[in-house]
């Protein structure tokens, strides 16, 4: 009995995504099915132009959506690009069809740690971690809440910028 129980709520959770996706296609076909029995061929015209309006505000909605969502993990991921495999694929696709690439950053600094070296660990607000790759003696360590921009260098190394310091050179830990 347990099993058939068990069996028959599977298969009920297996058949929801099918029906919540064909649920939404007929949500997207209703207006113009009732623009479909309009008698007046006039009132039938301005009802799908007005159909056809919401649906494609509806279109522009969802890609403004996708596009910000794609912008958010782009800078997730900043600092993380730059894989051998990434670099090849992005050689050879063509530079109309690459996606806009983030340069730079800047973001408020939550900590910030000096190791034995010299060298500082900083950890941002938006969770990233950075590690300085150089010494360099006369950095002065950023304060909690103070902004800073991390910024694409050459062949593949980031820089970071305190205040009006000069740049140092950077790598993301986390």
């Amino acid at each position: 009995m347990r099993f058939a129980i068990t069996f028959a709520g599977l298969a009920i959770a297996a058949v929801a995504p099918a029906e919540a996706q064909l649920s939404e296609a007929d949500m997207a076909r209703a207006p113009f099915e009732e623009c479909g029995r309009i008698a007046d061929d006039g009132q039938r015209l301005a009802c799908f132009d007005r159909a056809l309006r919401e649906t494609n505000a509806d279109r522009e909605r969802r890609l403004a959506e996708q596009r910000e969502a794609e912008e958010r993990l782009k800078r997730q991921q900043f600092g993380f690009e730059g894989s051998p495999a990434q670099e090849a694929q992005r050689r050879v696709t063509p530079p109309q069809e690459r996606p806009v690439e983030i340069e730079r950053v800047e973001v408020q600094v939550a900590s910030a740690d000096v190791d034995r070296l010299g060298r500082w660990t900083i950890a941002m607000s938006d969770g990233s971690v950075w590690r300085q790759t150089e010494t360099v003696p006369t950095f002065q360590a950023p304060r909690k809440g103070q902004t800073v921009s991390v910024r694409k260098g050459m062949l593949g190394s980031y820089l970071l910028r305190v205040g009006s310091q000069p740049f140092t050179r950077v790598e993301r830990v986390k």
